[in-house]
């Protein structure tokens, strides 16, 4: 029996980025399951509709970014028939686990560009919010799930195939390309592992003869 592996794609919802990844396959029998573009875009209800699909007979579970926090409360009921689940890149339940803390659990300082500033001003202008955040929820609450909003953004800027994830790694390349040194932008990113950083370093710019002009 072919084991089957189930696909929930991320912020986009299509799948379409696991084109290349399902090309690849040879031992296993996959399936993506968009998820649904309107309605309800809560984990529960999410995880109603993809529970609704799920097959029969066993299979593997993969959920990128996005859909780890609707695995996650797939999970909390048994999943039968289920054999392993996989998180790739995923946030689960909030991009942030906590109010105050970041990814690895540790505070971390980040200075705004002054692009980011101006931009913010203005957003403050136009859409002043009450208990001090930002960018709050319908409710003036927490707001954490912006999957319809960043669709709606992709479609008008007329950009495909690009993740939620994308954005980190496009800050990183661009501070490499700029001449930034790794080790900054490792704290910058809050790369623990200098190693992870480093998947960056063909993007800098050639130091050497700089380097060896040091020296006369």
């Amino acid at each position: 029996m072919t084991n089957r592996l189930i696909l929930l794609p991320g912020m986009d919802g299509s799948g379409q980025l696991f084109d290349s990844f399902v090309s690849q396959l040879r031992q296993l029998k996959p399936t993506v399951m968009a998820l649904p573009q309107s309605g309800p875009q809560s984990y529960e209800h999410l995880a109603t509709i993809i529970s609704d699909q799920l097959p029969s007979e066993p299979y593997y579970l993969l959920a990128e970014s996005f859909s780890g926090g609707i695995v996650a409360q797939l999970n909390k009921e048994a999943l039968s028939n289920c054999k392993a689940i996989i998180f790739v890149a995923s946030f689960l339940q909030s991009p942030c686990p906590t109010e105050e803390t970041s990814k690895s659990q540790k505070t971390r300082h980040i200075p705004l560009s002054p692009t980011a500033i101006d931009v913010l001003n203005k957003w403050r202008k136009q859409a002043p919010t009450r208990g001090g955040r930002v960018f709050p929820a319908d409710d003036g609450g927490k707001l954490d799930n912006v999957r319809k909003s960043w669709a709606t953004i992709l479609k008008l800027a007329e950009i495909t195939r690009f993740r939620w994830h994308d954005m980190r790694h496009d800050f990183a390349s661009k501070l490499v390309m700029k001449g930034v040194p790794l080790n900054t932008v490792r704290e910058l990113c809050g790369h623990s592992d200098l190693n992870t950083t480093l998947r960056y370093a063909h993007l800098a710019p050639d130091h050497k003869a700089d380097a060896i002009a040091l020296i006369g």
